[in-house]
């Protein structure tokens, strides 16, 4: 009997212990470390999902929301009825050419309904009509507001998780991909979740450079110190960008080259642009500036620093308080008939103009301009948007007025020079003989505008007076 129950005791424990091996084989036992932990509810778990809700100030030219954008295509129509479709945000930079080409036009984009968004959390919404629109836009908070979502840091993806039971037993792995994924787990977190991060996350901050982060906490702090050090473009001036490639080089050469400007434009919820009629402003080499009318004399100072879209323009004259601030340069523009700077801060405007332009003058800057670099078509307007024709083809202008064109399967070759315009001062001349497509813009062009990246041109046909737009962007 008592070996029986020896016998039956020692089965029982190698019973409970082939049992014990086999649950280890299915299940991981991992202390979790506290510094990589993600728990639900808590300060980094509410920066995380901030920093990857859905930005939607992206295509404020658009619908002047932040908090949401439109899911493409969509189907607009701009200004004079050019119809544009919405399929890149590549298109967003072809309605704001329009826009910038013609400044005497009011700038209007009508969308064609029905059209899906994409709201802050990922969701998608069909939208039948702008009063549904606005009654999403109302909800939004306005330009330049604080808002949830954190635009100057970025996640590089993947990012890996790892699944816990509470008895720290290892359950699943999970790949995050992209910002939606990530908001998405966050969002379904809750409290009887363990759930660690694999470190260490690469963070990209607004100014490009990159951060390797290895624990929740420096992760935490990392998101925290990025809150507000970028312009998050929550405004619904869609080209604030027009200066990427100014200099103060570039600036001091307008405004001493040119002279007696006036202020063509001001916003600084005081006077506006009429109270400055008849005054003549000028600008020294020395950092001083006059400000003449007819009446009375004033003098101040000027100074210009910094580089592209982060240039500072200190105006100070201490009689004409409107004029004065650190402005950020907005634009730099030339044409064949002025030449014209805007200044804003927040919702302050300024703008000044000179008509010291000349064909002369910006023959020379459109052989400078032209010859420098790569260009493509940025859009293309027959009757209908036609921009899509052109995006295999890159374009390089030399000073011995010959193009060199090549797309991914072949090579062409044709002719540009100057001339004296019909509706403006200065014509750019371009045939490409009969190579396919290219006969399109085969044209004696009338240039509208110049700048560092953009050429914008214009044909006005004798026959039926319609209008064509050809604009190249620097590559």
């Amino acid at each position: 009997m008592k070996i029986l129950i020896n016998i039956l005791t020692i089965s029982f424990l190698l019973i409970c212990i082939a049992l014990t091996s086999c649950r280890k084989e299915e299940m991981e036992f991992i202390e979790t470390p506290e510094e990589t932990k993600l728990a639900p509810n808590t300060t980094i778990t509410d920066l995380l999902q901030r920093t990857s809700m859905n930005d939607g100030s992206i295509d404020n030219i658009i619908d002047k929301a932040n908090c949401f954008k439109m899911k493409f295509p969509v189907d607009v129509e701009i200004n004079n009825g050019m119809a544009v479709k919405v399929d890149s945000q590549e298109k967003y930079n072809t309605i704001e050419t329009v826009f910038d080409s013609f400044d005497e036009d009011d700038d209007v984009v009508n969308i064609i309904y029905p059209v899906t968004i994409i709201l802050n959390d990922f969701s998608e919404v069909t939208v039948n009509n702008t009063s549904e629109l606005n009654s999403y836009s109302n909800n939004c908070h306005g330009e330049n507001e604080v808002d949830d979502d954190i635009e100057c840091i970025d996640f590089q993806y993947p990012i890996t998780a790892k699944l816990f039971n509470n008895n720290n037993e290892f359950l699943d792995t999970v790949s995050i991909t992209n910002d939606a994924q990530l908001y998405n787990f966050i969002s379904t977190l809750d409290d009887s979740d363990i759930v660690t991060i694999d470190f260490p996350v690469v963070v990209i901050l607004s100014d490009g450079s990159q951060s390797s982060i290895n624990t929740i906490s420096n992760l935490e702090m990392a998101i925290s110190n990025a809150i507000d050090t970028c312009d998050e473009d929550d405004d619904y001036n869609y080209n604030d960008d027009d200066c990427n490639d100014c200099t103060v080089e570039q600036l001091r050469e307008c405004l001493l080259n040119c002279s007696d400007w006036t202020v063509n434009n001001l916003d600084r919820n005081t006077n506006t642009e009429d109270y400055y009629v008849g005054y003549k402003f000028n600008f020294m080499a020395n950092g001083t500036m006059t400000a003449i009318n007819p009446n009375w004399n004033y003098s101040g100072t000027w100074e210009a620093s910094g580089t592209d879209n982060n240039i500072i323009v200190a105006i100070n004259i201490p009689s004409l308080p409107d004029c004065n601030n650190n402005w950020i340069l907005h634009e730099i523009k030339q044409d064949s008939e002025y030449t014209e700077f805007d200044l804003n801060l927040g919702n302050h405007k300024l703008r000044y103009e000179s008509g010291c332009s000349t064909s002369a003058v910006n023959d020379t800057l459109l052989v400078q301009t032209l010859t420098d670099g790569n260009w493509r078509v940025n859009y293309y307007f027959n009757d209908n948007d036609e921009t899509l024709v052109f995006n295999d083809y890159t374009f390089r202008f030399f000073n011995n007025g010959q193009i060199s064109i090549t797309s991914s399967s072949d090579t062409n070759s044709g002719n540009w020079n100057t001339t004296t315009g019909n509706d403006f001062e200065l014509e750019l001349n371009l045939n490409f003989g009969y190579v396919y497509m290219l006969r399109e813009i085969t044209e004696d062009w009338d240039v509208v505008e110049i700048t560092s990246n953009s050429i914008s041109l214009r044909d006005i046909s004798r026959a039926d007076g319609t209008e064509d737009l050809l604009t190249f962007e620097k590559i």
